[in-house]
Formats: C-alpha cells, sequence, structure tokens
C-alpha cells in the first residue's frame, strides 16, 4: 500500500476545526443591526406597507461571510413561520422591495440547517411561487445582478439540498420545470461552450428529486462526443469544475461565481447512490476531489465541515460497496487518509456516530492503516503461541469490529 495511506492524521486539521469560526465573522453591531434590519421588515410586512430601503439592504447581504453556528443562530431567531409566510406573501404580490427579499431568501437558504430548509419549503404558497418566477418573463433584474427566473432557481437549488427527505416530495410540481431547464441549457455540438449557472442549479436540483438511472436525468450522462443535430450536456464536466474550485476557495473561470463545496459534494452523494450516476461521476474524475473534501475542514465553520464531510463520506462508502467500483478509491491514496480524519476528528464537528462508522468501515475496505492492521490478522489467523498471546485465541470475525473500534477512538494515532 502506497506510505501516504499510513501517515497520522496531522494536527493542523484538528485545530482548524476550532478556529474555523474565527477567520470571517460578524461583529457584535453588525449582528445589532441585521436583526435590527429584520424586526423593521417584519413589522412593515404585517402592516402591508413599504418597507424601508435601507433595512432591505442590510437584510439581504448581511449575513454573507458568517460563520456557520453563528448564521444558524440568527437564522433560527428570524426565519420564523410567520416571518416565511408574510415574505412570500410580500413576493407574490411584488410588492416594493421584493427583488431584494428574494435575494435574503437565496442567501437565508444557502447551505441552511435542515430544519430551517424544511420551515421555509413548508410556507403555504413557496412552490407554487417559485414556479411563476421561474416562468416570469419580466426583465426585473435582482441586486446580485441576476434575473428572476435565475434567482427562483437558486433558491429552489437551495432548499432541495437542504430539506429533509421527506419534505422533498413537496419539489415535484418543480421538476418540469427544471427538466426544460435542463434541455435549454444543453448546447448544440459545438467547439465552444459557455459556463451556465441556471443549467447547473436546475442538474443539482433533479439530482436531488430524481434517481440518476431515470430517463428524464440519465440522458446527462451518456456520451457527450459531437456528433451533427445531438445536444450535449456539460453537467458533470462542469460539476467537477465547481467541485475543484470551490475547495480551493476559487471562483469558477471566466466568471464572478465562487461555488460552495458541500453543496457539490452532496450533488456528488445523490448520484453515487445510483449505479447510473456512480459510474459516470467516475468516469470524470470525482475520487481526487472526495479525498480532499475529507482532507478539508471548511472555513465557514464546524456546521459546513460537518455538511462537506457526510456528503462525501456517503460517496465514498457507495463506491467502496461495490465490487466494480471499488477499485477507484485504491488508486488515490488520500482516501484512506480522509475516511480516518473523518471517522476519528469528525467527533468535534458533531458527525452522527452512524456517519462516522460509515468513514471507519470505508477506511478499513480500502486497506487504510494496513500495516497495523495485518498485525492483527496475522495474530489470529496463525494461532501460536495461545497460551503467551491472547489475540490468537480470538475468532476471525472479530478483527473488523475491533478494527472499526479502533480507527473511531483514534488509537491508530497512539500506535
Amino acid at each position: 500500500m502506497d506510505d501516504h495511506s499510513e501517515e497520522g492524521i496531522d494536527c493542523d486539521t484538528s485545530e482548524s476545526l476550532v478556529t474555523a469560526n474565527e477567520n470571517s465573522d460578524l461583529s457584535d453591531t453588525d449582528e445589532a443591526l441585521y436583526l435590527e434590519a429584520a424586526g423593521n421588515i417584519l413589522e412593515s410586512l404585517r402592516q402591508d406597507c413599504r418597507v424601508e430601503s435601507t433595512d432591505l439592504g442590510v437584510f439581504s447581504f448581511t449575513l454573507l461571510g458568517v460563520s456557520d453556528v453563528r448564521r444558524e443562530r440568527l437564522l433560527e431567531v428570524v426565519f420564523t413561520e410567520e416571518f416565511c409566510e408574510l415574505l412570500i406573501r410580500s413576493i407574490q404580490r411584488k410588492h416594493s422591495g421584493y427583488l431584494y427579499l428574494l435575494c435574503a431568501l437565496g442567501n437565508g437558504t444557502s447551505s441552511c440547517p435542515k430544519h430551517i430548509g424544511d420551515r421555509i419549503a413548508l410556507t403555504p404558497g413557496l412552490i407554487e411561487t417559485l414556479k411563476v418566477l421561474h416562468a416570469d418573463p419580466s426583465s426585473d433584474i435582482t441586486p446580485t445582478g441576476e434575473s428572476v427566473c435565475e434567482t427562483a432557481l437558486w433558491i429552489t437549488a437551495n432548499l432541495v439540498q437542504s430539506c429533509s427527505h421527506e419534505v422533498l416530495s413537496l419539489f415535484e410540481p418543480m421538476i418540469p420545470a427544471l427538466c426544460t431547464e435542463l434541455e435549454h441549457g444543453s448546447t448544440p455540438s459545438t467547439p465552444r461552450t459557455h459556463y451556465s449557472q441556471s443549467y447547473m442549479k436546475a442538474f443539482r436540483s433533479l439530482c436531488t428529486l430524481l434517481p440518476a438511472s431515470d430517463a428524464r436525468l440519465s440522458k446527462v450522462f451518456r456520451s457527450s462526443s459531437p456528433s451533427h443535430g445531438r445536444r450535449q450536456h456539460r453537467a458533470l464536466h462542469w460539476l467537477i469544475d465547481e467541485y475543484s474550485v470551490a475547495l480551493k476557495g476559487s471562483n469558477v473561470h471566466g466568471t464572478t461565481f465562487y461555488p460552495d463545496p458541500d453543496d457539490r459534494a452532496i450533488t456528488v452523494s445523490r448520484l453515487t447512490a445510483d449505479p447510473v450516476g456512480r459510474t459516470a461521476v467516475l468516469a470524470a474524475g470525482v475520487v481526487p476531489l472526495l479525498a480532499q473534501s475529507m482532507l478539508t475542514p471548511s472555513s465557514r465553520g464546524v456546521l459546513t465541515t460537518r455538511r462537506l464531510w457526510t456528503a462525501s463520506v456517503r460517496a465514498v462508502h457507495d463506491i467502496a460497496a461495490c465490487p466494480e467500483t471499488y477499485p477507484e478509491l485504491l488508486r488515490v491514496p488520500d482516501v484512506g487518509q480522509g475516511l480516518m480524519l473523518v471517522a476519528s476528528l469528525g467527533r468535534q464537528v458533531g458527525m452522527p456516530f452512524a456517519t462516522r462508522r460509515l468513514a471507519a468501515d470505508a477506511a478499513l475496505a480500502v486497506h487504510a492503516q494496513w500495516s497495523s492492521l495485518r498485525l492483527l490478522w496475522v495474530a489470529i489467523t496463525k494461532r501460536q503461541n495461545t497460551h503467551r498471546c491472547p489475540l490468537s485465541v480470538l475468532l476471525p470475525e472479530c478483527v473488523r469490529r475491533i478494527a472499526l473500534w479502533w480507527v473511531l477512538t483514534g488509537g491508530y494515532e497512539a500506535s
């Protein structure tokens, strides 16, 4: 096995989990201004009167760059059921300032916690509003420079990736519009294509709402070689590009768009759950990015790191569990180290035990720390000097259980 998979966990990674929230955060004064603006907007929406432009600006963009722990607390306070209902009603009626409120909804739903995503998704009239806005022929442009249609796609993609499985069925009415966007966003067979955020938002949404083997989505994974009269889908190529630059904290080439790595990892994990999608993303070269994801805590904080690691582990475990795709993991030594990191240090970011166990299970599957684990196998299988070596009396089926706990408790670090 390659020497890289035998290395211990870098202590700098552990320290970065503690300091992630200090990199970029909101001052107490800015937080007070944000809460004041939200309160003023709520009162204006209650009275169905004009919202002050100063409040709209503060409310729409203050959350950008805030650490995820503080951001979740603010979203919990502001996005109550009443506020969500009044917000959607104002957007439906296109009241003064509704373009700013759309931006606020987009920023609020970006990588939001599951329970808040569910709360927003369950707001009466939300889905119908998104459908109407997606089909809006007006030339209204939001403060982010996007059209109303593009912003509706943005909110849809955010919510679909944040909501619980039970709530996703609410978005089924959006599937035809998303499929249409995917088809219109594909390009004729030409030597040059242009990156499209709307196309990718529709693609990422459909990856969550439909299995990769669904005919409406599987056409994206077919051969994209140029041929006369065919339309080419660039979704996988662009997904890998987005994922790669997101892990570097960079922008998509030729744009000012900075994608989030956790959202791209979630899309990949949806695809690896299906044989068709799993084969497609492996052919696109996703494994090194999954390994990097597990070795790279998010600068936005522990909550975003948890999302990133959870999605990455699920994707890797799906690949490891399939005999046909498992060898792909062995070609990238960092996969084993990343899995060991999540299994042990995952507890520092509140990773569910079930996810950490998946990471440990996959780590053993790719022979991480094999130089140490093979000694355990030798002791049990050789069964020599049983009176001097207690390990030699254990049954072979005990090896995996012992190894799992050894990884989960970080025992390999001491060794």
